[in-house]
């Protein structure tokens, strides 16, 4: 594994820490190409399953004791209470190995693998339960607002694009 370059604490200061951000993305990298050999393969299960044995992989040799605070069930790779690292600096975990496994299982695009990194107790933990999300590319950035209703996001994205929205037939 590479190393990047260390972060200094406070100028001057002996204490140098290096930045792990390279190393996490390396983690989601692992699990989005687990989770890609499944493509298509109308099994949802083995591409969440391997995605997360792969990201586990990838943490498990970082110099951290991370606790996943935010993850999928306790019974999986992953889930939530789970220990990883080789141990060192003490950190939450939020993750998801492979956010859309149905797409992934279908053969279509747009699954993520995600991972977000904080001090102990900074990660609001939340109550199981689905939530929407909403991505768009740069073009689109400034074009939505998850406070607003669906068609009205829907409409702005296609203004961003330069398109219009046909409407719903009844």
């Amino acid at each position: 594994m590479t190393e990047t370059a260390p972060i200094r604490q406070r100028e001057g200061s002996a204490l140098d820490r290096y930045c792990l951000c390279e190393s996490y993305a390396r983690a989601t990298e692992r699990a989005a190409l687990a989770g890609a050999r499944w493509l298509g393969r109308a099994d949802q299960e083995g591409a969440e399953r391997d995605s997360a044995e792969a990201m586990r992989s990838a943490l498990e040799h970082l110099p951290i004791d991370g606790q996943v605070v935010i993850g999928g069930p306790e019974d999986e790779a992953l889930g939530r209470g789970q220990q990883v690292g080789a141990g060192g600096e003490l950190v939450d975990l939020a993750l998801d190995p492979l956010e859309g496994r149905g797409v992934v299982a279908r053969g279509g695009g747009g699954a993520m693998s995600m991972i977000a990194v904080g001090e102990p107790g900074s990660l609001q933990t939340l109550p199981d339960m689905y939530m929407r999300k909403l991505a768009v590319g740069p073009l689109a950035r400034n074009a939505i607002d998850l406070r607003r209703p669906v068609a009205e996001n829907i409409r702005g994205i296609a203004e961003a694009f330069g398109r219009s929205v046909k409407p719903a037939s009844s």
